[in-house]
C-alpha cells in the first residue's frame, strides 16, 4: 500500500490537534497536572505597531540556520485565540512535501508576543518545548510578521525562521 501524500497527513494532524479547546501537548507527561490545569485559548489580540489585528493562521515557509546546510520546509499554522497548532514539512527539492519528515506543534502564544509550546517530528521521534517570537519587519506601510526561533530545550529544533507565503497572488 502506497504511503498517503503528505498533504493528507497534514490536514489530518492539524485537524485533529484543534479539535478541542486546549491543545493536545505532545511535551512530557505532566504527572500533576488536570485538566482544570491546562492553560485556556484565551483571547489575546495580538497588535502590529500599526494598529493592525494580528492572526497567525496561514502557510508559513521555515528556513534553518544560514550558517547550516539549508532545511527548506512548509508550516501550515492554526491559530484560535491564544492556542496555535501547526504541522510542518519538509520540502526538499526533488522530494515529495513531507517525504524527509513531518512536524507537529501546540503551544500558546502570549501578550509579550512569544509563542510558547511543544513539538514532535517524524520519524525522527525529535521533541522539545521551543519559544518562538512573533516580530514585525517593516515592508512599506504595513507591518509584515515573521517568527523567529528563540529558545529551544530538548532536542535541536532545526527551523529558526518562519516567513508567511505570500498570497496576494
Amino acid at each position: 500500500m502506497g504511503r498517503a501524500p503528505a498533504t493528507v497527513v497534514a490536514v489530518a494532524l492539524l485537524v485533529a490537534c484543534t479539535a478541542g479547546s486546549v491543545p493536545a501537548s505532545t511535551g512530557p507527561a505532566q504527572p500533576n497536572a488536570t485538566p482544570e490545569a491546562q492553560p485556556q485559548c484565551e483571547d489575546v489580540p495580538l497588535r502590529a505597531p500599526d494598529g493592525q489585528i494580528v492572526f497567525l493562521t496561514g502557510r508559513w515557509i521555515g528556513s534553518g540556520d544560514p550558517n547550516a546546510v539549508p532545511r527548506p520546509s512548509v508550516f501550515y499554522v492554526r491559530q484560535t485565540n491564544s492556542c496555535v497548532v501547526w504541522v510542518g514539512l519538509s520540502a526538499e527539492e526533488g522530494e515529495a512535501l513531507g517525504e524527509s519528515w513531518i512536524e507537529t506543534f501546540s503551544g500558546h502564544v502570549r501578550s509579550d508576543f512569544t509563542i510558547v509550546g511543544f513539538w514532535d517530528e517524524l520519524p525522527d521521534g525529535g521533541r522539545g518545548e521551543i519559544t518562538v517570537s512573533v516580530e514585525f519587519v517593516q515592508a512599506d506601510t504595513l507591518s509584515e510578521v515573521e517568527l523567529r526561533l528563540r529558545d529551544s530545550a530538548g532536542d535541536i529544533h532545526a527551523t529558526k525562521r518562519w516567513v508567511r507565503e505570500d498570497t496576494s497572488n
